[in-house]
């Protein structure tokens, strides 16, 4: 059976291409509203965490524990209506600080050293509009292929065809 080809099933990927991008433009900044990110900042006998959503909010009441390498927990505490918890700081060595709040939560790595004044590492957070573009080109460039994949399907299909 040979398929023709109508103007309306010809305009279809390019309606799919357009609700990709409505999608894509639309939806990622109202779900990353309530991303929380912590901070840890170590000063001299103490240790400051900070934690916030993405919207500027402090993690006002949000639920701080830290815990060394064998997973013990070295200090717990609550951030005040600021996003803020103090706590002493530990002795050298590597801790998890690790904040939780209303089923969000961030992980800090803390390392305390003898001699050098301590180190802060916190994972890697993708820029918003970084990942926008990101997810935006795999869309596209899904789309495309899938629209390449199917046309070569149906090509082949009608070579075949008597």
């Amino acid at each position: 059976m040979n398929r023709v080809t109508t103007p309306r099933a010809a305009a279809r990927p390019l309606v799919l291409a357009a609700v990709a991008v409505a999608v894509a433009l639309f939806v990622p900044g109202t779900a990353a509203a309530h991303d929380l990110k912590a901070d840890v900042k170590p000063l001299a006998d103490m240790v400051r965490v900070e934690a916030g959503y993405d919207d500027g909010t402090p993690a006002e009441g949000a639920r701080v524990t830290v815990k060394d390498d064998t997973g013990t927990i070295v200090a717990e505490g609550v951030l005040d209506e600021r996003g803020v918890w103090s706590f002493p700081k530990p002795g050298p060595g590597s801790y998890r600080v690790v904040v939780e709040s209303a089923g969000h939560g961030d992980e800090v790595k803390l390392t305390v050293h003898e001699s050098e004044p301590p180190a802060v590492f916190s994972r890697l957070r993708l820029d918003k509009t970084l990942g926008l573009v990101i997810g935006l080109a795999l869309t596209l460039g899904g789309t495309l292929a899938f629209v390449l994949l199917r046309r070569g399907k149906s090509g082949r299909a009608t070579d075949l065809a008597p």
